[in-house]
């Protein structure tokens, strides 16, 4: 039966299809128009039935006033042998009626659900897996278009006792689809506890979450293997991946994690899958002896004759024959010389294809451990288990804060991204973005360490009374550290203040990485240090002692002791060191020179500011040395009549119409900017002058 333009409507009954002992039907839905269904569709319902709906075009609706369903295959109890299919190549189909209507896929039958295009938009559950073994079998491939369940319903995988049932996002050899789901409780692989089989298979595309991919508590056999597909957060603050997951298993293809500008977590450990999967050329194998008259793909059971296990597979089908098993999980501890047997159950096939043996060459077989993880997407993923594979981890956006062990892999955290946590582990780590130990105050372990240029290690201040690790800020245990900055592309140390306690001016050595073997490539002109918000007005610097990376703070101080007496103490030949003499006769006292970061026994006014004027007014420019700060007020006057001046206080970091650019352009100076209207000029002329006092 085909449905070509037009409008179809079964009033307030059911569409079945294939009702009658071995009976067949196929409805093809290939018109442009509106297809309305008031009632449930059962495809396959009857013994040994099949049936199929295979859709191109046109928007098809399912569901009338009460609370119904798209049942493939079944949809009444025990059905012996009973096969459903739908196929949905193009336009769209909707499970919304008159109210809310769901898919169940294998309802105490056979069923299969293949989406290669189009939209679907299920407005209840979405579950595959029924009554009894062979009896409720389901599996939902989506290799194109667009699918969406309403956020108040799910997806789940082994609904009912003792029924199997498999989702597969893609295959080995391609597809590429958009699955969405925004169910807060999440994804249910595994959703009945009863001996229930479920596997989740993400190869390429996309699945949303609202929730987190999980397991009902029972006896469930669950899998979850990554191959390629992207899992992506949803909404804010969520989970993605339960702890009552055994683990995710991460094959070749790997995974990737978009937080998509949302914070989640992962509680359970991904982890590399052993030894070797199957990965034919293709991501398939051609069946020789497909039978015939299949009217839609049937199942597919993989066995391996060696100690493989966990492969899958879904059929192709053309001219009514398999064509190829097109592989959805690779399995693990796959062998040359083993043999795949695959099984084929359903379809309506007028000649059902035989049992398929292929066996195994070396070609056909790859490294599963060698897929990765990257994390994409602005926000934080945080990952509460273990990271435990060979491919690389590559954090290309957003923060990762993982607080289990990395082993096995390399990091790369580009520009831009953070890596985060309290990690232990021996993996090496490049950093080309942001390192920040711990979650507040912190430790982690690493392998070897790049800190390339550019790059920033966030520090978080602790207890300044107990400089400690784990107390006093942020420590680091690594194999090695390679410190690759330039001075045009210099290390940044950010120091965050936030946790701050107990300070006083008074100096600290900070050992922030411990280095097995040794640091290289640090020097004086390679780093720098930003303290915004530190309370102090002292001096930083940077050095590696040892094995050690050690951060010193020597204390600021005013013109009585420490600052000012210990800045002209070290220019010996100094005639007069009064604060307001000037021994070097260029009009610049040596308070002045203090803050300016001058010589006071060299002439030199260039110090002084300088003026630049602008369409929109003018910018007054000097540098100062920053611990001045500590003993002295500074104020900048400006005037159009040398009379009346008008004065604006310069503070220790950016406010109003100053701007303060730290350790610029060398550590412990700040570029100081004191940016003017046009209308300050109120004849066409402004004068400006630094006026610098001592508190003491």
């Amino acid at each position: 039966m085909t449905l070509a333009e037009g409008s179809s409507s079964t009033g307030n009954g059911n569409l079945v299809l294939a009702d009658p002992v071995n009976s067949r039907a196929v409805l093809n839905i290939d018109g442009s128009g509106e297809y309305n269904f008031s009632g449930s569709v059962r495809v396959g319902r009857g013994d040994l039935s099949a049936a199929a709906i295979v859709q191109t075009e046109g928007t098809v609706t399912v569901g009338g006033s009460g609370v119904e369903y798209l049942q493939l295959g079944g949809g009444v109890a025990n059905p012996s042998g009973s096969y459903g299919a739908y196929i949905l190549s193009g336009g769209t189909l909707n499970t919304s009626g008159g109210g809310p209507s769901g898919i169940r896929v294998g309802d105490f039958g056979n069923g299969v659900l293949l989406q290669t295009g189009g939209v679907l938009n299920c407005a209840r559950w979405f579950a595959l897996g029924g009554n009894g073994g062979s009896l409720g079998d389901g599996v939902a491939s989506f290799l194109g278009g667009e699918a969406t369940v309403a956020a108040g319903y799910r997806i789940l995988l082994g609904d009912r006792p003792n029924s199997t049932s498999m989702v597969n996002l893609g295959t080995l050899a391609g597809g590429d689809a958009s699955v969405t789901t925004l169910n807060t409780t999440g994804l249910a692989v595994g959703a009945n506890g009863s001996a229930a089989s479920a596997d989740l298979n993400l190869n390429a595309g996309v699945l949303t979450l609202g929730g987190p991919l999980f397991r009902a508590a029972g006896g469930a056999v669950t899998a979850v293997n990554a191959n390629g597909a992207t899992l992506r957060a949803g909404l804010p603050d969520i989970s993605l991946l339960s702890d009552t997951l055994t683990q995710v298993n991460l094959y070749k293809g790997g995974l990737t994690i978009d937080t998509a500008g949302n914070n989640a977590t992962a509680a359970a450990g991904i982890v590399a899958a052993e030894g070797f999967g199957v990965y034919p050329a293709g991501g398939a194998f051609a069946v020789a002896n497909g039978g015939a008259g299949y009217l839609a793909p049937p199942l597919v059971t993989v066995f391996s004759s060696g100690g493989g296990y966990g492969i899958t597979a879904i059929a192709e089908v053309a001219n009514g024959a398999v064509t190829r098993a097109l592989i959805t999980s690779p399995g693990q501890l796959n062998q040359a010389g083993d043999s795949l047997t695959f099984f084929f159950n359903g379809g309506g096939a007028t000649t059902p294809a035989p049992e398929f043996v292929q066996p195994l060459a070396a070609a056909d077989l790859a490294p599963n451990a060698t897929g990765g993880l990257t994390k994409t997407g602005a926000g934080r993923l945080t990952v509460n288990a273990n990271l435990t594979y060979t491919g690389a981890t590559g954090i290309l956006e957003g923060e990762l804060e993982s607080n289990g062990t990395i082993e096995g892999t390399s990091v790369t955290v580009a520009p831009g991204a953070t890596l985060t946590g309290n990690i232990g582990g021996t993996a090496p780590v490049r950093v080309e973005g942001t390192l920040a130990p711990g979650s507040g105050l912190g430790h982690i372990e690493l392998g070897g360490l790049t800190l390339a240029t550019g790059s920033t290690l966030a520090i978080d201040l602790g207890d300044w009374s107990q400089p400690g690790p784990g107390t006093g800020h942020d420590t680091a245990t690594v194999a090695s550290l390679a410190v690759q900055a330039t001075a045009a592309s210099k290390l940044r140390l950010s120091l965050d203040s936030t946790l701050l306690a107990n300070f006083s001016e008074t100096a600290r050595s900070l050992t922030l990485v411990t280095a097995t073997s040794g640091i290289t490539g640090l020097d004086s002109g390679n780093w720098q240090v930003e303290a915004p918000g530190f309370p102090g007005t002292g001096t930083w610097s940077l050095s590696a002692s040892g094995s050690s990376l050690v951060l010193a703070y020597t204390p600021g101080g005013g013109t009585g002791g420490g600052g000012y007496t210990s800045w002209a103490a070290a220019f010996p030949g100094l005639t007069d060191s009064a604060p307001g003499a000037d021994p070097d006769r260029d009009g610049v006292s040596n308070l002045l020179e203090y803050a300016l970061n001058g010589n006071p026994t060299q002439a030199n006014t260039d110090l002084l500011p300088a003026v630049a004027v602008t369409p929109a007014g003018f910018k007054f420019t000097f540098t100062r040395l920053r611990a001045s700060t500590a003993g002295t007020d500074q104020v900048f006057e400006y005037s159009s009549t040398l009379g009346a001046w008008t004065a604006a206080a310069i503070p220790t970091a950016s406010g109003g119409n100053v701007t303060i650019t730290p350790n610029t352009p060398a550590q412990g100076l700040d570029s100081v900017r004191i940016t003017l209207p046009a209308s300050a000029a109120a004849d066409g002329r402004l004068f400006g002058r630094l006026r610098v006092t001592s508190r003491n």
